[in-house]
């Protein structure tokens, strides 16, 4: 497994560098300016006083909603950080009918993630998500977001996966003027006052593991080296096989030397895992910095750079419970667990611009998000209940590094005056034609170095509750160890032309494009145990000053007598490669009728290869599949394990305008498509995964199809000249084989989970949004405005006979589909733009988290209620002062199965506090 690289901590010192270099040329143009040119920044700030408004920012972007030829929602930075929104994830919960999930993941109009789709400034980037098949749109700090689109009715335009909804991160570009800006950050949890920690490694607090945790070069070196016989297809590291194979090759060895391989071996895993206590008085803090400016460099010639460098770090300690339907009193699991989050950005836009009518730009981007989780739990199940005293006692460590490296080329060129003036050509059937276009390359990495899990059996006395005695379980896995490395890459590229045609009545737009998509994916997951032999004697106490670091020092794993050996599970290690290709093209037709009746009539075609199959990082004999083999997809070979479906998906959208209508102006709009859901390439692969909420194991189907999915939409907007606004939609959506997740029993208290394709599912439902201010009930109401959304759907999933699992209800609701959803906002906004504040509201309804197996119900996680609160004091035009406050309800997540709660965890309050200087 590889170590991890340092080339992005030298990438975001570059980034400094150049930030610095900007900031210092700004200051001497400016210095060197006359009066004209330093009057620029004050009417720049004048704007974002203006701006900076909640309820003016919401207007603009509701200005540009529309005008969309689709029905489609915008957020704005302004709105995003005058509410307190640190990410896009928690962002888009203001968007009509989206929930978060997790804080990570968004659900569109009540269907889950895998019905989601994103992208970035138009482009398909890869996630670094193990579990989930889109972006956990947590890492893109609001810092570096210019605005983000939420699309939920189809155009050909945009990908054919697309369900609940499409979004679009668009990332701030190469500034207007001078860009100087500084936040410092700081808050402290309910829930983190105390918490688990262990010894990591130095660089731990930047969210990179220093090479402490990772797989050492003799493991792996050994790994490709003994195996048990030379037909053999996977290694071994035992002793016996250690034996075979010196002899093959004519050296052989005695068994006392074969045991001291095998033991070095086992020492050289990462073993300082003795557990402790720390406090964390400031258990969150950040900062983030943007420094840019744009220059003259001649002949109407501009140039511009931006550069923005973010961090947050954050300890959270939760206490969760686990507990089994049937017999939730004897057969539960109580953890504690103390994840420490850190989170890094660093961005670097630059580009040029001609006149208004040709730019390109390059925006470059590292995300890092990391998770340092330590938690120790009591479990009790079926051989070990509650009542009986007994019981087991387990200790988990994962540290998940997370990053997405993304570089962006995009050009934006426009047939206007100035360019034919340049040209000398007069060529007016193309007037304002336009041309854009954009490159993508973008890798996600995911290393999970020594996830490590040990189990000890306890003792309790009955009375006091009291553990009197614990012992590592004397098994070949006493100890297990994991390392997985996720290599996912996406090149993306497209096109798109614009060709505007105006006639005394009509105004026509057509407009064509392609996009092409090439992703591959490598998964390693390499696991490994430690454990003593039948014979051995026992040196597994736990108790005393003993801990685990002694329990598993060097010198006990060397002892003789307690047998102790390092062993290779052929049985869990599974890799594999995988790899897609998307060649896409469409055309569309807007025609414009007197600014009264618009249609646009669209088509997108996609040709989709989708290729996986096993990998054998360590196999010597036969084939090892290689990331070569995604050739296939390029040169037409179909192997048996490729995928391939093409397609034509259509959509039609409608508009009918007029002015006088209940407000100033008012839209009605009808949309209809046809579009597709994939299965995901972890979904498809021989390979699984582990939920991290119920620790279900759910494994890969190869036979997983496409779920098609029929759309139809009506929009009723409303927009008054006050600002105000109003928007009513109703929504169908007819899905067939959509695809979801059945379980099925497993080992003990344990359930398997795998992806299967229903007959068919069908959501409906309605939404309504608005914004206003209520100065129009009493003028001393006048800096008060309320703002929000409500969705309220209804689903229904038949599961259909091909389903061999015994589901308890097979017509049931779609897994992740609540009833209900609401977002209110309460704003303040003074006269004198000095003071801001808002209270927001969010809850979802309960929906499905599982299905129920054999007479079991089905499990659903409960309605989640959050109030935040923020506060925006502005004592001058440059500075700001942030108070915020988040789940001030303090309630916990809950999934509950019948009148159980099957999971139960809290989530805590945060309060914090932010200085930002803006020039």
């Amino acid at each position: 497994m590889k170590k991890n690289s340092k080339k992005s901590n030298v990438w975001l010192g570059s980034l400094f560098s150049v930030s610095a270099l900007s900031l210092a040329v700004s200051s001497i143009v400016y210095a060197q300016g006359d009066v004209e040119t330093i009057a620029v920044p004050t009417q720049a700030i004048e704007e974002m006083m203006v701006l900076g408004r909640l309820r003016s920012s919401a207007q603009d972007r509701v200005a540009e909603r529309m005008e969309m030829d689709i029905a489609v929602d915008i957020l704005g930075s302004e709105q995003m950080t005058r509410i307190g929104d640190s990410t896009a994830a928690v962002a888009l919960k203001r968007v009509p009918g989206v929930t978060l999930v997790d804080g990570k993941y968004v659900y569109v109009r009540g269907l889950g993630e895998r019905y989601s789709s994103s992208l970035l400034n138009g482009a398909t980037v890869p996630s670094p998500d193990l579990t989930r098949n889109v972006l956990p749109l947590d890492i893109f700090p609001a810092s570096i977001i210019e605005s983000i689109a939420v699309q939920k009715a189809y155009s050909a335009k945009n990908p054919a996966t697309f369900g609940g909804g499409n979004i679009d991160i668009r990332t701030n570009g190469i500034p207007q003027d001078v860009v100087i800006a500084f936040e410092l950050s700081g808050g402290i949890h309910s829930l983190s006052e105390e918490g688990l920690s262990y010894s990591g490694g130095s660089d731990d607090n930047w969210g990179e593991d220093d090479g402490t945790r990772a797989l050492s070069s003799g493991v792996a070196s050994a790994l490709n080296t003994f195996f048990p016989s030379i037909d053999a297809s996977e290694p071994s590291v035992s002793p016996d096989s250690i034996q075979a194979t010196f002899a093959r090759a004519g050296s052989p060895v005695s068994d006392a030397q074969a045991a001291d391989i095998n033991t070095r071996l086992a020492s050289s895993l990462y073993r300082n895992l003795s557990i402790s206590t720390d406090s964390h008085d400031l258990s969150d803090k950040g900062f983030s910095l943007n420094l840019g400016n744009r220059y003259d460099i001649g002949g109407d010639f501009q140039f511009g750079v931006l550069a923005t460098a973010d961090y947050d770090s954050g300890y959270r300690t939760n206490e969760r419970v686990n507990r089994i339907y049937n017999d939730p009193a004897e057969e539960f699991k109580e953890s504690t667990r103390t994840t420490h989050n850190v989170s890094a950005t660093g961005t670097l836009n630059f580009g040029v611009s001609w006149s208004d009518e040709h730019l390109i730009e390059s925006k470059n981007m590292v995300l890092r998000n990391t998770d340092d989780e330590v938690s120790i739990a009591q479990k009790y199940n079926t051989t070990a209940s509650y009542s009986t005293g007994q019981g087991f006692q387990e200790y988990d460590f994962r540290y998940e590094q997370r990053e997405l490296n993304i570089n962006q080329i995009t050009g934006s060129h426009r047939y206007g005056y100035d360019t034919s003036e340049a040209l000398g050509l007069e060529l007016s059937f193309i007037d304002d034609l336009e041309f854009d276009w954009f490159f993508s390359d973008a890798t996600a990495t995911t290393d999970i170095p020594s996830e490590t899990n040990i189990e000890a059996s306890i003792s309790r006395n009955l009375e006091t509750n009291a553990i009197s005695a614990a012992r590592l379980v004397r098994k070949q896995r006493m100890v297990d160890v994991r390392y997985t490395d996720l290599d996912d890459t996406v090149e993306s590229r497209g096109f798109e032309l614009r060709l505007p045609i105006n006639t005394n009545t009509w105004a026509i737009n057509l407009t064509g494009g392609g996009k092409y998509d090439r992703k591959t994916r490598t998964y390693e997951q390499l696991d490994l145990s430690i454990g003593p032999d039948s014979s051995a004697a026992d040196a597994s106490l736990l108790g005393g000053s003993s801990d685990l670091s002694t329990i598993l020092s060097d010198d006990n794993i060397a002892h003789p007598e307690y047998g102790y050996q390092l062993i290779y599970q052929d049985g869990l290690s599974r890799s594999y490669v995988a790899a897609t290709t998307t060649d896409a093209f469409f055309g569309t037709a807007d025609f414009f009728w007197n600014d009264t009746v618009r249609m646009v009539l669209g088509a997108r075609y996609e040709d989709y290869k989708q290729f996986s199959g096993a990998y054998y990082p360590y196999r010597v004999k036969g084939n090892r599949i290689d990331v070569g083999d995604v050739t296939h997809l390029e040169t037409g070979e179909v192997p048996s394990s490729l995928f391939r479906l093409d397609d034509v998906y259509p959509s039609l959208a409608l508009t009918y305008s007029r002015q006088d209508f209940w407000a100033d102006d008012f839209n009605l709009r009808f949309s209809a498509s046809e579009t597709v859901v994939l299965p995901d390439l972890r979904e498809i692969a021989p390979a699984s995964y582990q939920d991290p909420l119920t620790g279900n194991i759910v494994s890969g189907n190869p036979d997983a199809i496409q779920s098609g999915i029929t759309h139809l939409d009506f929009r009723a907007e409303w927009f008054f000249s006050s600002g105000d606004n109003l928007t009513l939609s109703l929504f169908h959506k007819d899905i067939q084989n959509p695809l979801e997740y059945f379980l099925d029993t497993g080992t003990e208290d344990s359930l398997n989970a795998t992806i299967e394709n229903a007959e068919s599912g069908v959501i409906s439902g309605i939404e309504a949004e608005w914004l206003s201010h209520l100065g129009t009930l009493n003028d001393n109401l006048d800096a008060f405005f309320i703002a929000g959304n409500v969705t309220l759907a209804d689903s229904e999933l038949i599961v259909g006979d091909d389903i061999e699992v015994s589901v308890t209800n097979r017509v049931r609701p779609l897994r992740g589909a609540s009833e209900y959803v609401a977002n209110i906002q309460l704003g303040y906004d003074s006269d004198d733009g000095a003071h801001a504040a808002t209270v927001v509201y969010n809850v979802a309804g309960e929906r499905i988290y599982s299905a129920g197996v054999g007479d079991d119900p089905d499990a659903y996680e409960q309605p989640f209620s959050a109030v935040d609160f923020s506060y925006s004091y502005f004592p001058t035009d440059n500075w700001t002062i942030k108070l915020k406050a988040r789940n001030l309800l303090g309630e916990s997540v809950v999934i509950q199965q019948g009148d159980v709660d099957i999971f139960e965890q809290a989530v805590g309050r945060s309060y914090s506090v932010s200085v930002k200087y803006k020039y």
